[in-house]
C-alpha cells in the first residue's frame, strides 16, 4: 500500500492535473475541488455553525465523537442548490439524499469506515477551521490519500467505496459539511430523499423513497447485501 499527498496549486502540474473534474472522479471515484463554495456562503455558514457551537440549537446532538446534525435546514439548502453544480463537476445525474454537518473540537476523530448506499455520491464540504491541518484520509484498498481542507473547499467522492478517516484532531475546532446523493437510474436509486418523504423540490411524477426511517440495522443490511453485488452502478 503507497501513500500519496494530494498537490497544492503551487506545485507543479502533471499530466493526472490536466484532467477535467470528471475525468478524475471517474479514474479516482474522488475529486478535489478547491473554492467550490461562494466565499459569502462560506462566511455566512461559519458564523451560523459558530452560534450553534457557541449557544446551541435544538436539532444538534453530541454523539461519540462530535457536536451534530442530520438535516439541518442551512444544510439541506445547500443539499438542494448545489446538486446541479456537483452534477456537472463529476458528469453524473443525481437525486439527493440527506444532509449531514458535524462540528469537531480538540480530541476528535473519525474512524476508518465506509459510507452507507445513501452516501454512493457525498460532497464533503470545509466550512470552518483553526489553524491546526487535520488531512481526511481516502484509500481505495491500493493507494492512501491525505486531504488538507480549507473553506470552501470540497471533495466529492464514492463514499460507499472508498476508506475514509481522520486520525485525532489536535486542532480546536473544524466544521465540515457533507451532503450525499445516489445515482439516478442507479442501483440505489430508491434511496432518493432517504425516506423524508416528498419534499417540496420533488419533480412531479418522481416517485419518492417511502415514509419509513431507515434505521441504522436497516441500512447495514442493505450495504451489506449491496457490497456482495459486483459493479458501482
Amino acid at each position: 500500500m503507497t501513500d500519496a499527498e494530494t498537490k497544492t496549486d503551487a506545485e507543479t502540474k502533471t499530466d493526472a492535473e490536466t484532467m477535467t473534474n470528471a475525468e478524475t472522479f471517474k479514474k479516482n471515484n474522488f475529486v478535489i475541488v478547491r473554492n467550490f463554495l461562494d466565499p459569502f456562503l462560506v462566511k455566512y455558514l461559519a458564523s451560523y455553525y459558530r452560534e450553534v457551537r457557541d449557544h446551541g440549537a435544538g436539532q444538534f446532538h453530541t454523539d461519540w465523537t462530535s457536536l451534530n446534525c442530520n438535516g439541518d435546514p442551512a444544510a439541506d439548502a445547500v443539499l438542494y442548490s448545489l446538486r446541479s453544480t456537483i452534477e456537472a463537476e463529476i458528469g453524473l445525474k443525481l437525486w439527493p439524499t440527506y444532509s449531514f454537518v458535524r462540528i469537531y473540537k480538540k480530541g476528535d476523530s473519525v474512524g476508518r469506515h465506509k459510507d452507507s448506499p445513501a452516501n454512493q455520491i457525498s460532497c464533503n464540504m470545509n466550512i470552518a477551521r483553526g489553524d491546526v491541518d487535520w488531512p481526511l484520509g481516502v484509500s481505495d484498498g491500493e493507494t492512501n490519500n491525505s486531504v488538507i481542507f480549507q473553506p470552501g473547499d470540497a471533495m466529492i467522492y464514492r463514499g460507499f467505496m472508498l476508506d475514509h478517516w481522520r486520525e485525532k484532531f489536535q486542532g480546536d475546532h473544524q466544521v465540515q459539511l457533507i451532503v450525499g446523493f445516489v445515482v439516478q437510474d442507479g442501483r440505489f436509486d430508491g434511496l432518493r430523499f432517504y425516506g423524508r418523504g416528498k419534499p417540496m423540490y420533488q419533480p412531479k411524477g418522481v416517485r419518492r423513497a417511502g415514509p419509513v426511517k431507515l434505521t441504522k440495522a436497516v441500512l447495514w443490511r442493505i450495504r451489506e447485501a449491496y457490497r456482495k453485488r459486483a459493479g458501482t452502478e
